[in-house]
Order: C-alpha cells, then sequence, then structure tokens
C-alpha cells in the first residue's frame, strides 16, 4: 500500500500563499524521492513508500515530518486544507512534468485553477496480477458515490471543482480484453 498525497498548500509566516515548490524540493535532500512537483507552485506531493497497511500511518506520518522540516527550514508554514482559497496564486510555471503541460493545453485557466485549489489523496495497492486488480477495482466501483460523499467536506466545492475537470464517477471494467484494449 502506497499514498500519494497532495495536500499541504505552502504559506510564509503571515499567512499568504507561497509559490516555493522548486525551494521546498530542494530542501528535502535524501529524502526527495517521496516527493514531486504538483501543479501548484504552492504545493508538492508526497509519496509514502510502499508499505504493508499495518504500518502505513507509521510511513504517512514519517513522510509528513520529513516534508514539516523541509517547509520550515525554508521559513514556510503548511496549510491542509482540502480547497484553499480564491487567493492561491494561479501561477503555472514552466513544469519539469509532462502531465502538468499537457493539462495546460487541455484545460481552460479557470479549470486549471480548480484543479490547483483541490486536494487529493490517491491509494495505490499491490496487487499479484491484472485480473484481481480489475476486480477490486470493479468492487470499489460500486461504493464511488458513497466514498465521495464522505470526501465532501466543503458544501460541495471540492466535488464541484473535480467534477468540472474529469468524470469523477468510474465505470466497471468488463474484462480483462476489454482494460487491455
Amino acid at each position: 500500500l502506497s499514498l500519494h498525497d497532495a495536500l499541504p498548500i505552502f504559506l510564509d509566516e503571515q499567512g499568504n500563499y507561497s509559490p516555493k515548490s522548486f525551494e521546498v524540493l530542494k530542501n528535502l535532500g535524501n529524502w526527495r524521492s517521496n516527493f514531486q512537483f504538483e501543479l501548484s507552485a504552492c504545493q508538492i506531493e508526497s509519496k509514502t513508500d510502499p508499505v504493508r497497511s499495518e504500518h502505513i500511518a507509521d510511513e504517512l506520518l514519517r513522510v509528513h515530518l520529513i516534508l514539516q522540516n523541509a517547509v520550515s527550514e525554508c521559513g514556510l508554514l503548511l496549510s491542509y486544507d482540502d480547497v484553499a482559497s480564491e487567493k492561491l496564486p494561479e501561477e503555472v510555471y514552466k513544469h519539469p512534468l509532462e502531465k502538468y503541460e499537457e493539462y495546460k493545453k487541455h484545460f481552460t485557466k479557470q479549470e486549471l485553477h480548480y484543479a490547483m485549489r483541490t486536494a487529493g489523496t490517491h491509494i495505490h495497492f499491490g496487487m499479484p496480477n491484472l485480473q484481481i486488480a480489475i476486480e477490486c477495482y470493479n468492487e470499489l466501483v460500486k461504493h464511488a458515490r458513497m466514498l465521495v460523499h464522505i470526501g465532501n467536506i466543503k458544501d460541495g466545492k471540492r466535488i464541484y471543482f473535480l467534477s468540472t475537470l474529469a468524470n469523477i464517477f468510474p465505470t466497471f471494467i468488463d474484462s480483462l480484453e476489454e482494460y487491455i484494449k
């Protein structure tokens, strides 16, 4: 199990958003492999190492303490809001990750701002093979609407932002052959 978390936003000491992801990533040193750029320059993604599920809380804490130290060394604070305010800078700089350059081509300026303001956590499960992965995926699809509802903690704002960017309700995969197509 591994978690990829795009939640913390960098703030300066006055509580203003601070687009300092390059500086924070430089301060991570040997721990750099647990972090990568996010679309907003005020944020980076943290990634736990793969661990057994009973150890994920300790691993998540380890990664967040590393991030907290690097952020503090830059004179910054972390904010853990799931939806950043409209004051989040719309700065989208030349990104070292190709996927973000593609986002800039396909989304409007407002959609990019929604994407930057909305936090997310991705859960990665190791599976013994593709067929079992599809079966587990299909089981989770049954519960997608409930999971979205549970994650809706900002009066619908987060869900609205996400739904403008993509279909947030996944569909079933009927077979391995269909998936491979």
